[in-house]
């Protein structure tokens, strides 16, 4: 099971990642300056750093499975989302996080993954946030099933509206001279 909590982390890396990289691309080519994300002020960022130090330290210690991960990790974001609302992209974020946080209850506090996930070589064992999807796995259309090669990792729809979200609030931040409308004033607050 080490191997597969390696391999999960390694997974979770690479798409945020991808996602960093597609932001910063898109805030450039539509003319964004990263010198603006310094004049933000995000609320609660501790919580918004305290949720993956959670998830990376459950993976790495290879914790038991356990029902109470996820949901603590989620009411993190939720109230971390919900104190920087006025940013753009957060709302995109917001229902990301309630089509994840609907499947997850309902599956006793893990995210199911489906057989797209072994295709892709990701691994579908049982950790402490995740356990692999069977006949009986409630809301499984919104579970870990949407295949994303370059990192071998399956997706919920959650977690694309997510992505997306991120990538966003990164280039509304980056305030894009190109397109104005993605950006929002200078600072909310």
């Amino acid at each position: 099971m080490g191997e597969a909590v390696r391999l999960q982390s390694r997974l979770t890396f690479g798409i945020l990642s991808w996602s960093l990289l597609l932001a910063a691309a898109l805030a450039l080519v539509l003319g964004g300056d990263f010198r603006n994300l310094g004049n933000v002020r995000i609320r609660a960022w501790w919580l918004l750093a305290l949720a993956p130090a959670l998830k990376i330290g459950l993976l790495a210690s290879h914790a038991p499975a356990s029902w109470w991960a996820q949901p603590l990790i989620f009411v993190l974001v939720a109230i971390g989302g919900a104190a920087n609302w006025r940013l753009p992209g957060v709302s995109l974020i917001a229902l990301g996080l309630v089509l994840n946080a609907a499947v997850i209850p309902a599956n006793g506090g893990f995210m199911p993954s489906s057989t797209a996930a072994d295709r892709l070589g990701a691994s579908t064992q049982s950790n402490a946030l995740s356990k692999p999807e069977d006949g009986t796995t409630p809301l499984a259309f919104l579970d870990d099933r949407i295949p994303f090669s370059p990192t071998h990792q399956a997706l919920s729809l959650g977690d694309i509206a997510i992505m997306v979200g991120g990538v966003w609030l990164v280039v509304g931040l980056a305030q894009p001279t190109r397109v104005p409308r993605l950006a929002h004033a200078k600072d909310p607050w």
